[in-house]
């Protein structure tokens, strides 16, 4: 049930009914975020082979909702953040998130995870269409990325020892993780990629018809894969779902021109325990040069093993897992010509993320020209995303370079990181870099960003810049957030009264996200200072908000800002009941009143000594570069009579402060 004052679209996907609702102020950007739903409707049909299962579908968008989206049978609820205006390019959308509630009316409404310990049986299957949904809009490339960014989500979380099938937890919402939405969605991936697409359509299809409006456990999955595949999959359940991790596999390839055999070894390097197995998966290796593509099946099983191939020459190119269908985090160094070959590649965009990585570990210049290239010419936005952090993270001269180079980019996506990327370094050019996109970018969320960089430079020329975009008009505060966040890093109370003033002229047109960053300012702003009255009373004003989030930020400020007399008004919340958020958030702050004591300088001015050495050493650097450049063309000139005196050595480089 959602109630309030409401705006709707209607439209309809054959004989269902659907509606789009959203506050009246907002119902504009509805057609933004909701557009494409039948589209989904009709694909998820298709692909799952199960027609959609209501008699219609709504969606709501509300104010203040604690979650992205919950999928009630037949209207799902959304969070209003997911609503957006024109302007924005391709770095806001909501088409994941209206997938994933779209997805969860077959997969947790029509058939529903038994208990808490299954959840992935819903999350996963939600996670995946949306990923399929993807690759039905965009191409499988995008396909490939999503997966690729989903396994990034699991590989990351590698001292995890929790399986997926889990029922150890104290609380549901440890089991709302990486586990059942990325890790969900691999072991779906995974599945597919082994049994095909028609058998894992026609298991799915069995699996939902046969539990229809019934709950399950993972058992009742396994039983109908193998009842209709023919196939055991005991051991692919008990290594990925119902024990820890995935493999951490290191390769390394070595060619004999003599023997005209490749040698790949694979060693399985994850840590084994009760929780985290020896895996075994069938896997492939791709070999690709003058004799075409030569694939060859083999099975991962033990903790290393040694693998053979005859060739008719060396190859040109070679790859572990070329279609990308096992979870596993791999370490596969090249040599330098296979990686150069895999990074223009262009049939194969993950390969080009690969490569694009191992790049990143190198500094020399053709490793630069390799990046700079795929930034500005690879016809996929993410390997594009990946070679700026990649150019980043070589982090020399040159690279810098090419990333200034690379600043034009048609996608906003590519723009905002190359622009993160470009300016990561303080330095006059960064600052030159960010002020001329302030004047020229019309996307808010790329202006923000570069509001945002702003506090990393305290120049008192930027301080009128900064409260203009705070007091100024931006949608759902985009620009106000972003100069709270520069107001902040420049370490400056003097901002407090200003922020305070703004906070209660705007307020009222400002979402709470907004207002809680205003909160969060004033307390941090305000703990440094001898008197802290009125920023305790900006924040005592919000202990008694309506929104949980606002009230929850205006209590855990008054523990950051550290004002003794504000102990009363918090310890008026420690009677509400246990597992309060309020009261959680309330004792934590008591704890900083009695522990905490006030801060013995003033951050501000540290922050100011520092900067000021930083700009004294960019001077530096421009007085060493310009001598290394004269000392160079010295050397490099036709040589002197014997009476002229040798150049002196180069001198050492200033050190960074």
């Amino acid at each position: 049930l959602a109630a309030g004052k409401l705006k709707s679209i209607e439209g309809r996907y054959r004989d269902i009914p659907m509606a789009f609702h959203a506050p009246a102020s907002q119902i504009q950007q509805a057609t933004n975020s909701f557009a494409g739903t039948e589209d989904m409707m009709g694909f998820f049909e298709e692909e799952i082979g199960v027609p959609y299962p209501w008699d219609k579908y709504d969606q709501v968008a509300v104010s203040d909702y604690h979650w992205g989206g919950m999928e009630n049978t037949s209207m799902t609820i959304l969070n209003e953040r997911t609503l957006y205006p024109d302007g924005f390019e391709s770095l806001r959308s909501s088409e994941s998130l209206v997938a994933h509630e779209l997805a969860h009316q077959w997969f947790g409404d029509l058939v529903t995870c038994k208990d808490w310990s299954h959840l992935w049986l819903n999350e996963g299957f939600a996670t995946y269409y949306d990923a399929l949904w993807h690759e039905k809009r965009y191409g499988r490339d995008m396909f490939l990325y999503v997966m690729h960014q989903n396994a990034e989500g699991v590989i990351n979380a590698q001292n995890d020892l929790t399986p997926i099938v889990h029922r150890g937890f104290k609380s549901a919402e440890e089991q709302f993780s990486f586990r059942a939405y990325p890790k969900g969605s691999w072991i779906l991936h995974m599945l597919r990629h082994q049994l095909g697409k028609d058998l894992f359509r026609q298991i799915v299809k069995t699996y939902l018809e046969r539990h229809r409006f019934g709950v399950v456990e993972t058992e009742d999955l396994v039983r109908i894969i193998e009842e209709l595949s023919g196939r055991s999959f005991d051991a692919f359940f008990d290594q990925y779902v119902y024990h820890a991790q995935q493999p951490h596999l290191k390769i390394s390839y070595q060619w004999s021109e003599t023997e005209q055999l490749a040698k790949v070894t694979i060693e399985q390097a994850q840590k084994l325990s009760n929780e985290v197995l020896l895996f075994s998966t069938p896997a492939k290796i791709r070999f690709k040069g003058s004799f075409g593509v030569i694939d060859r099946e083999i099975v991962v099983q033990h903790k290393s093993e040694d693998f053979h191939f005859p060739l008719p020459s060396a190859p040109k190119g070679v790859r572990f897992d070329p279609e990308f269908g096992i979870l596993a985090k791999v370490e596969f160094p090249l040599p330098t010509p296979l990686l150069e070959a895999q990074i223009e590649d262009d049939s194969d965009v993950i390969g080009r993320l690969i490569a694009t990585k191992q790049l990143a570990s190198r500094k020399d210049s053709g490793a630069v020209a390799l990046l700079k290239k795929r930034l500005q010419t690879d016809s996929f936005y993410g390997v594009r995303l990946e070679a700026s952090g990649a150019l980043r993270q070589v982090d020399t001269p040159e690279s810098r370079d090419a990333l200034l180079a690379s600043l034009s980019q048609a996608d906003a996506r590519v723009r905002q990181r190359v622009l993160s990327d470009a300016t990561g370094n303080y330095s006059d050019i960064s600052l030159g870099t960010l002020l001329k996109t302030l004047a020229t970018e019309k996307n808010p969320d790329i202006v923000a960003a570069a509001v945002r960089r702003l506090g990393r430079y305290s120049r008192p020329e930027h301080r009128e810049m900064l409260l203009n975009h705070l007091r100024g008009e931006s949608y759902r505060g985009v620009l106000a957030e972003a100069a709270m966040t520069a107001i902040q890093g420049l370490e400056d109370p003097s901002f407090l009264p200003v922020v305070i003033e703004t906070l209660n002229q705007k307020g009222s047109k400002w979402p709470a996200s907004t207002q809680i960053d205003a909160l969060e300012l004033i307390a941090h702003l305000g703990r440094t200072l001898d008197d802290k009255e009125a920023a305790r009373a900006e924040l005592m004003r919000r202990l008694t908000d309506p929104r949980d989030r606002v009230q929850l930020a205006a209590i855990q400020g008054l523990g950051v800002l550290g004002d003794p007399k504000a102990m009363a008004p918090l310890e008026s919340f420690i009677d509400l009941k246990p597992g309060d958020r309020a009261r959680i958030a309330a004792t934590s702050s008591i704890d900083k009143l009695r522990n905490g004591r006030k801060p013995t300088v003033e951050f501000g001015d540290i922050r100011n000594e520092v900067l000021s050495l930083r700009r004294e050493n960019q001077d530096l650097k421009r007085d060493f570069e310009s001598l290394r450049k004269k000392v160079e063309s010295l050397n490099a000139a036709p040589p002197a009579p014997k009476s002229t005196p040798p150049p002196r050595p180069l001198p050492r480089p200033p050190q960074r402060p």
